[in-house]
């Protein structure tokens, strides 16, 4: 379920109406299988999310929105729902998980970060599960933004835990399809980091490392990101693996 995730056991703690708390318990028996799951729900999230945002009215009312905020917050509760409508049996707290997981998957963790901070929302004893604080340090890293007010244990997050593998909407097969979304997102004025960001890391994995240092560099400029800011030289740089990270 979780990007570079070794976990295989994750523990929610679920309130409602009724006085005593519920514990959720959701096994991961095989790492891989969730992985191929990640990618093909983060293509489900592209076209869902190219959908939501090439919307008319949605477009021209986001075109003169005064505040970024509430486009982000529009397109992570988006996120989420498309989440949900593909894993409904997920308790909300594990569909935000997912959401975070997949925004920072696709080197968006400024969107991450909003979407985890709903844990917190919904459930704030859930953010004491190591499995949590472990994704809520990684996001910080990437984003540059604490994620939890108070984090309830200390994790540390080594710069190779930090990095994230290739971006799964970069993949040849699926290129054509994540700069559509690339475009829908750069034509609107909140969300054109994040489309540069894309279109950056496809050009990347296109093997254009100069056009992709010029597209993440425009980004960095206008939503600085550790993601961002430390992705540009690591674009100039071969992988053995063919693997590209972000911090």
């Amino acid at each position: 379920m979780r990007n570079g995730a070794t976990e295989s056991v994750y523990t929610f703690v679920l309130k409602s109406d009724i006085p005593t708390e519920q514990k959720i318990t959701v096994k991961v028996p095989d790492i891989k299988s969730i992985a191929a799951q990640q990618t093909s729900l983060a293509q489900d999230l592209s076209v869902g999310l190219t959908k939501f945002v090439s919307d008319p009215a949605r477009k021209k009312a986001w075109s003169t929105a005064t505040a970024d905020s509430e486009v982000h917050e529009a397109v992570v509760q988006e996120a989420r729902r498309i989440v949900a409508e593909k894993n409904p049996a997920l308790p909300d707290v594990a569909q935000w998980v997912v959401a975070t997981e997949l925004l920072n998957a696709i080197n968006w963790p400024t969107l991450g970060q909003r979407a985890l901070k709903k844990v917190e929302v919904i459930s704030p004893a859930s953010v004491n599960a190591r499995a949590i604080q472990q994704l809520a340090a990684i996001t910080a890293a990437k984003s540059g933004k604490q994620v939890f007010e108070k984090p309830a244990i200390a994790v540390d997050v080594s710069p190779k835990i930090a990095l994230s593998p290739e971006n799964p909407l970069a993949h040849p097969g699926v290129s054509t399809k994540s700069l559509m979304l690339a475009t829908e997102f750069q034509s609107i004025p909140a969300l054109k980091p994040f489309g540069l960001s894309l279109k950056g890391d496809v050009q990347l994995a296109q093997g254009d490392r100069r056009g992709a240092i010029k597209t993440i560099s425009e980004a960095a400029n206008i939503l600085p990101s550790p993601s961002l800011t430390n992705r540009i030289p690591l674009t100039a740089i071969v992988f053995n693996d063919g693997a590209f990270g972000n911090v």
